[in-house]
């Protein structure tokens, strides 16, 4: 566990602390979240459904 938190910790730039902190219960974020936390690099938004015929 310990290794996994030093993994994350230095891929997300979070302290260890926190990393520790936060993996102890369930964590939910959003996309957003996600991406200031430093878990994900890019959001993509998807785009409208076209509505001609292909």
């Amino acid at each position: 566990r310990r290794l996994l938190e030093e993994l994350l910790a230095g891929h997300t730039g979070q302290p260890v602390e926190k990393v520790r902190e936060d993996s102890e219960r369930d964590r939910w974020m959003s996309a957003t979240e996600a991406k200031e936390y430093g878990i994900v690099d890019e959001i993509f938004i998807r785009r409208p459904a076209s509505t001609e015929a292909s």
